[in-house]
């Protein structure tokens, strides 16, 4: 099946660069043989929220794993993404702005990629936390399994609506040592992911977010999994919290960072959240793609679809027929977004407009 996969879809892409990379930036490529054996690469995009940046920062400096070297590309963003990297006077932190904005994390990330010269690459988002001992979970588990590519536990987090600090945790967990299925399982946001470098060269670039229908990053872990690589969730307790930016109204224009200093100092204390339980147990009728651009699109105030007639046809359709266009080189999740008849760019276009951007 991995050779049906290979042979259909396209597993490497490539982005021309040359317009949004600024002049003295040289990007340079590594062989396999100079790769930095037992550290990793950190790319983290960003775009404003320098204040919520400068938590996902401190996060990676509490990590037990130290052979790490973190890479922030701003697309484009304003002065003090650089002011917040440079405060923390690490050799390891380095800051590279775009000279364009390229409008959404898929550019910065492949680029970040691209200068990785480190065994393992991880990617953290700006608005997203690790706890201590995520790096060294991934690395050991890497090491041990002989896997390529691994999957974190996570905890979903959504802010109160007026941002002023108080959170509630949504209970997705994922536990389990188990074989990653892009059929079957939810999505893992980038945060949550730790790779050989090795395969990210052979990968290639991101696409944009304006290229697929659902995420550029759920694109791209296809790819991975369409190649062969031997893709394993973890089977520890959550090691990521994910703070999605679109349950807090304008996001981007706000200038509030309580929510996350307060999920910092909840897990450097070591205050638990709420009992984890396998999202495979969750009790819901619905594909999993099709009701995550379900909630996107509720999120955005726009109703639900869910109780349309035609809708029921969409089920029936995406249940009999995934296996094989997955394995036919179609990812699961554009092709759920299809036959719900979501455009190329839909995802990205109400991310933009829940943030304020």
């Amino acid at each position: 099946m991995v050779i049906i996969r290979r042979s259909f879809v396209k597993i490497h892409h490539k982005v021309d660069h040359r317009n949004w990379i600024p002049d003295d930036l040289e990007l340079t490529s590594v062989v396999s043989g100079e790769l930095k054996k037992g550290s990793v690469t950190i790319v983290m995009a960003a775009y404003m929220r320098s204040n919520v940046m400068k938590i996902a920062i401190e996060s990676v400096l509490s990590q037990t794993f130290t052979e790490w070297n973190l890479i922030i590309v701003g697309d484009a963003t304003d002065s003090n993404s650089k002011v917040v990297a440079d405060s923390f006077c690490d050799e390891r932190i380095r800051f590279i702005n775009l000279s364009r904005n390229f409008g959404d994390q898929s550019l910065p990330n492949s680029i970040g990629a691209q200068l990785c010269a480190t065994e393992y690459l991880a990617f953290l988002s700006q608005d997203d936390i690790w706890y201590p001992d995520h790096l060294s979970q991934a690395i050991s588990f890497l090491a041990k399994t002989k896997s390529d590519f691994y999957l974190a536990s996570f905890l979903r987090i959504k802010p109160s609506k007026n941002n002023e600090g108080s959170f509630a945790a949504d209970n997705r967990y994922v536990t389990g040592n188990v074989m990653y299925s892009p059929v079957h399982d939810w999505e893992f946001v980038a945060s949550t992911w730790v790779l050989r470098s090795d395969l990210a060269r052979k990968i290639g670039d991101w696409r944009s977010a304006r290229e697929v229908r659902y995420a550029a990053s759920q694109e791209y872990l296809f790819r991975c999994w369409a190649s062969g690589a031997r893709i394993l969730i973890a089977p520890h307790a959550p090691s990521v919290l994910i703070v999605p930016s679109i349950h807090v109204e304008n996001s981007y224009s706000s200038n509030s960072s309580m929510v996350h200093r307060n999920l910092l100092n909840r897990i450097l204390g070591g205050v638990p959240f709420s009992k984890p339980y396998s999202i495979e147990n969750c009790n819901s009728s619905l594909p999993s793609k099709i009701r995550a651009i379900h909630l996107g699109w509720q999120a955005a105030g726009r109703g639900s679809f869910l109780t349309r007639q035609w809708v029921k046809s969409v089920f029936f359709a995406f249940h009999t027929t995934v296996h094989l266009v997955s394995h036919l080189g179609i990812s699961p999740w554009e092709y759920a977004a299809a036959l719900l008849g979501v455009k190329k760019g839909f995802h990205k276009n109400l991310l933009d407009e829940q943030r304020g951007l």
